[in-house]
């Protein structure tokens, strides 16, 4: 016989603060209403645990069976439980969908093993969820708890089973345990151990006189393993033992232990306190390494492990260093129902209060489960609409119901994929239009910015299609909101019509759009010549003619009769007068005539095209006054010329045939500027270039062009900070090279009227450390330009000049004058230069009487000298003094083309 007491008790009671449940039996009721997949309502039912939820028991027959369902029904009908309301829409569609079922015990039996797998499943899944949320991989059996009835594990699961399945995954499930407060903890912290000691258990064990302790405990016990790995106790005889070891030993660590060791004694009297001071001293270290060291879990357990520890301990002291901190609380259940994340805030509401009733009562639990029960009631009102909306076909209220239920619960699974099943909205917004270019009818419309939707593209000849099947399929799925038809209706009104669908739901209405093609004549082209033009077209079959008007520059038009041969012949025409052809084809629509758009063609006559070659290149202003190029060239006639500059590297043969493409290649850039005709020439201005191209006309005949004769023009980057520095009688040059690989000319200029020049590289500049120039004494005037090569040329760029003053050799000479009546008449002249290398030119000038010449002028010049200093710097000549009555002066002087200072011998060795 039903027990109705204990089924409140045991059932509906606990149910009303189970929300987990509860949102099992949602998706259980989802499931029965949508009964197509059978293997789906079962597994289901097995997650709503309807066996336990009815009070089904094992061994019940048929007959118990029919009963017990018949009693479940009339106390469902008479409870005044909330819960028990869902739990007899349950009941009720069990019975309609499972009638022949229910009460079957094969049934309940194959139920409850099919439950027991699920359940197992569920818990290898959280047993797996627990070892990637505890690095540590340890847990008390009560968080695991917690953690079990937040993630929906049934209560019959035992403590014992929960910890099998964590266990299999590596996790420890430990006891709780409490820290000691103790102050003498804090105080021996690492910093005042004794020196070579890592640890309190190592000073506790001093006596020992072995290895270090290893694998300490010191959470339920107090232990280390120590000489002859066996494991024992440790407490406060090792106390006493170690403080009477210390005194016998000297040094600064015994001194420091005996410290430590006397501290303990104040503090420990039995094995308990000796126990809490350590577990209090390692608890302290744990807190270090995390909080204030920064290190994460795993590192600070690696640290704990490396100075003695065992590894279980290491684990469960930081474990309660990871959680010390403050976790959520009952408040932020109401957060995550603001949020949308219903299921969660039920998991944390049960997760903190679970079946305590003190906890429930509390203020801020009884607002959060009045919260929790507005939004599941508000999710349960939309669920509702949804179905209402489904009934009467109404989607877009459907849709809106289940948004509104989304947006309460963003975790349902089950509201996404009711979602998907609903079609989407009917595409907007469809235009089609004829592509002349393509000889085809382009689609384009506006849906749902929605990546699981899908478009199918149909056309008919007449009305708007009920379904995609209807017409010509011209896409069948596509995710662009576009669409192209290749093979359209010609002449003939076609309805293009867009349907949009989710893979697995019905389609939308669809979006209709209607065109009548008439393509204009396609693939049309002209021959021309000197003065006449042929046109040539290709027509739909269903085009009843075509009709051709020729336009001249100046407006004047022209008609010709309509014609099927798809070719017309013109003639009178001007040689390179600009006329243009306008191409119509007619149709015949519904017995009327239409025409479809226009075509357009070039028909200027034209002779024969060739490659400009007078191309010249001048300098001239722009009109705001900044430098630019005047660029000339004779047309050709009928034909459309063009500059492009090239890299100056860039041979482009002359003659020869390029497209754009290739000049795009070859890093070609069209000069912008405006072509000016006057009679047979053109003529161009455009702003100088930053830099040297070769400018080349470009000739166009139709998509190939021929290239003309090139031309150099532009600016080459000038050398910086010219510098000439002398050395003695050399002059050195040297610059900054500008960027790229250029030849540098250096001429020069000497006040002698003498000049040099020199081209060099940058490997020699770089050698010589300069440019030298010899014998450089006299030279005033130096210029640096750039060389840049190209088109098998060189070109020297305007150069940077710098000018010096003159540094005049200087040079001595000694005279001897003949002496005496047998002395003869010549004399002789030794010259001297100090450092001069080059060439000079004197003159001996003899002025009679009692003063010497100060100029050239103030005597006469009885000799020329000539002088060569590139191998020997003294030099001799003799030359005839002339017959002359009285004392006479004899002086040397430079030639005016050879700037020197000569410096005079003694004033007698110059008087006669």
């Amino acid at each position: 016989m039903f027990d109705k007491k204990a089924y409140q008790d045991s059932v509906l009671k606990p149910l009303s603060t189970n929300a987990v449940q509860q949102s099992a039996i949602n998706g259980a009721l989802r499931a029965l209403s949508d009964a197509q997949d059978e293997t789906r309502v079962i597994e289901a039912l097995c997650k709503a645990d309807i066996a336990a939820l009815f009070a089904i028991t094992p061994g019940m027959s048929k007959n118990e069976l029919a009963e017990h369902i018949q009693g479940l029904e009339r106390h469902l009908n008479a409870a005044r439980v909330p819960v028990a309301k869902l739990v007899k829409q349950l009941l009720a569609a069990v019975n309609k969908v499972l009638e022949q079922h229910v009460c079957d015990p094969e049934f309940w039996q194959g139920l409850s093993h099919c439950a027991a797998e699920i359940g197992k499943a569920e818990l290898n899944e959280f047993a797996r969820a627990v070892k990637q949320d505890n690095p540590l991989a340890v847990v008390t059996a009560e968080q695991l708890r917690q953690a079990a009835s937040a993630y929906g594990i049934a209560a019959s699961v035992t403590d014992s089973e929960l910890a099998g399945a964590v266990k299999g995954q590596g996790v420890h499930v430990c006891p709780d345990f409490e820290v000691p407060v103790s102050k003498a903890a804090n105080t021996l912290s690492k910093g005042n151990l004794p020196p070579g000691m890592t640890n309190l258990v190592e000073v506790l064990l001093l006596h020992e006189r072995s290895e270090q302790p290893r694998d300490i405990r010191v959470i339920d016990e107090l232990s280390a393993v120590v000489a002859g790995n066996r494991r024992r106790v440790v407490g406060i005889d090792d106390l006493r033992q170690s403080k009477s070891a210390v005194n016998t030993r000297s040094g600064d660590s015994m001194e420091s232990a005996k410290k430590v060791l006397t501290k303990i004694g104040e503090e420990c009297t039995t094995d308990s306190d000796v126990r809490d001071l350590i577990l209090a001293w390692w608890a302290n270290s744990a807190e270090q390494l995390v909080r204030t060291q920064g290190l994460t879990p795993t590192l600070a357990l690696n640290r704990l492990m490396a100075i003695g520890l065992a590894d279980l301990d290491a684990r469960r002291l930081l474990a309660g260093v990871a959680t010390g901190g403050s976790g959520p609380d009952i408040a932020n259940v109401k957060d995550m129902i603001a949020a949308g994340d219903l299921s969660g805030a039920r998991r944390l509401y049960l997760a903190l209060v679970g079946g305590d009733e003190d906890k429930a009562q509390s203020p801020i639990a009884r607002e959060a489960a009045e919260a929790l029960t507005a939004a599941e009631e508000r999710k349960s009102a939309a669920m509702e609409a949804y179905r209402q909306a489904i009934a009467v076909k109404d989607l877009s209220g459907a849709r809106a119901a289940l948004g509104d239920a989304r947006s309460v619960d963003h975790e349902d699974t089950e509201i996404t994929r009711l979602l998907s099943q609903i079609p989407p909205d009917q595409p907007t917004g469809l235009e089609v239009s004829y592509s002349p270019s393509r000889k085809g009818v382009a689609l384009a419309w506006r849906g749902a910015q929605d990546p699981d939707i899908r478009y199918t593209v149909v056309r008919t000849e007449s009305g708007t299609p009920a379904n995609p099947k209807v017409g010509l399929t011209i896409v069948a799925a596509t995710a662009d909101q576009a669409a192209f038809d290749p093979s359209p209706l010609v002449a003939h009104q076609a309805v293009y019509a867009v349907f949009a669908f989710r893979q697995g739901a019905s389609y939308s209405a669809p979006a209709v759009s209607r065109i009548t093609v008439l393509p204009p004549p396609s693939d049309a082209r002209t021959v021309v010549t000197s003065d006449d033009v042929t046109v040539f077209w290709q027509a739909p079959d269903q085009v009843a003619g075509v009709s051709a008007e020729l336009i001249s520059a100046d407006g004047t038009r022209r008609a010709f009769p309509t014609t099927t041969q798809g070719r017309l012949h013109i003639e009178g025409l001007q040689l390179g007068q600009k006329y243009t052809v306008v191409l119509r084809a007619h149709y015949v629509v519904n017995g009327q005539s239409v025409l479809s758009e226009s075509a357009t063609l070039d028909a200027t006559p034209r002779g024969t095209v060739h490659a400009v070659r007078d191309l010249s290149l001048g300098s001239t202003k722009m009109p705001d006054g900044k430098p630019g190029i005047h660029a000339e060239w004779t047309e050709v006639p009928g034909y459309a010329t063009d500059l492009w500059s090239l890299p100056i590297d860039v041979a482009v043969e002359t003659g020869a045939r390029v497209t754009a493409d290739r000049l795009d290649v070859l890093t070609g850039k069209r000069v912008m500027g405006a072509i000016r005709s006057s009679g047979v020439r053109q003529t161009m201005d455009f702003y100088v270039l930053p830099n040297v191209r070769s400018f080349v006309p470009v000739t166009w005949d139709g998509t190939e062009g021929i290239v003309g004769g090139a031309v150099v023009a532009g600016t080459a980057p000038p050398p910086r900070d010219v510098e000439a520095v002398r050395l003695g009688s050399e002059l050195n040059v040297s610059w900054v090279w500008p960027h790229g690989d250029y030849l540098m000319d250096v001429t020069w200029s000497a006040v002698n009227g003498k000049s040099g020049h020199k081209r060099v590289d940058r490997f020699v500049y770089r050698r010589d450390g300069g440019v030298r120039i010899p014998n450089g004494e006299l030279i005033t005037e130096v210029s640096v330009g750039t060389v840049v090569s190209g088109l098998g040329k060189e070109h020297t760029f305007e150069p940077v000049t710098v000018r010096l003053k003159a540094v005049p050799p200087s040079m001595r000479y000694q005279l001897k004058l003949p002496r005496g009546p047998f002395g003869g008449r010549e004399a002789r002249v030794s010259v001297t230069s100090d450092g001069f290398r080059g060439e000079v030119d004197l003159v001996a000038v003899m002025a009679a009487g009692a003063f010497m010449p100060a100029r050239p002028e103030d005597g006469q010049q009885i000799a020329s000298l000539h002088f060569e200093f590139s191998t020997e710097l003294t030099h001799y000549r003799s030359f005839s003094i002339p017959k002359i009555k009285g004392s006479y002066w004899v002086r040397l002087f430079a030639d005016s083309a050879s700037p020197i200072i000569l410096n005079d011998p003694s004033t007698s060795s110059m008087k006669g």
